[in-house]
């Protein structure tokens, strides 16, 4: 559950964004000032925003996101005022090195420590079916999706966790049948605009760490049913997309 503290801080400054366009575009259009001499800096917006984020001032700690939007920020900049002739749109493919690095690297590691469910990697609309990447029993998973889709389901009554990438695709990762270990299941996401829906059983306690820029962590499950004994710990990153939580 996202904290009060967070939620306000975000929307105050969304809403600090929009009073402070709104007055240099009146002024612009009543001739007091050039709009245009001021909103050049706009990037500098993104690397403040990126600042507070990696300090925790004002709302939720996040290194991560704090991190990606002071590089973004920073990259605009330099791209604005001309320090480089390069222009930012030139270093596209950087993202497509960073995104496969990450893919790779977390297909090598597997899931962690438990009983092996195998990696399952679907690229370019694969089939979508229930119970991909070994027996639903195991204790871990370790799913893939890039331009495909991929439903997960898992019953292992001791289940550790696992991880889940979904990059320009869905997924489907049902969790009503398992019971978690002593301490939590751990689930990592990578989605980069894309989508997976999260189903475990009502009484589950789940906990947000996810790292979330132009995206969201939704929890949509129903409420009034007394925490149980099993926790999700949902941990990861996503980038224009989205990650549900159902019941």
């Amino acid at each position: 559950m996202r904290s009060t503290r967070s939620s306000f801080g975000a929307r105050l400054w969304f809403g600090l964004i929009l009073v402070a366009l709104g007055v240099l575009w009146t002024l612009d259009n009543t001739g007091v000032l050039d709009a245009d001499d001021i909103l050049r800096w706009w990037p500098v917006v993104l690397m403040l925003f990126g600042v507070l984020k990696l300090t925790g001032t004002g709302m939720a700690r996040r290194p991560t996101t704090g991190t990606v939007f002071l590089i973004i920020g920073a990259l605009f900049a330099i791209d604005q005022f001309g320090v480089w002739r390069w222009d930012v749109s030139d270093l596209w493919p950087l993202f497509l090195i960073l995104l496969g690095g990450i893919i790779v690297w977390r297909s090598l590691r597997g899931p962690g420590a438990g009983r092996r469910s195998g990696i399952e990697v679907h690229v370019l609309g694969a089939e979508r079916r229930a119970d991909q990447g070994g027996p639903p029993d195991a204790d871990t998973f370790s799913c893939v999706a890039v331009w495909s889709g991929v439903d997960r389901k898992a019953t292992s009554q001791s289940l550790r966790g696992g991880d889940f990438t979904a990059v320009m695709g869905g997924g489907e990762l049902d969790l009503r049948g398992a019971k978690a270990v002593e301490g939590g299941a751990e689930v990592e996401v990578l989605v980069v605009m894309g989508g997976l829906d999260i189903f475990v059983p009502e009484d589950w306690t789940v906990i947000n760490d996810a790292q979330v820029v132009m995206g969201a962590v939704e929890d949509s499950r129903k409420v009034g049913v007394p925490p149980g004994p099993n926790t999700l710990r949902l941990k990861g990153f996503v980038m224009m997309g989205g990650v549900e939580i159902k019941n």
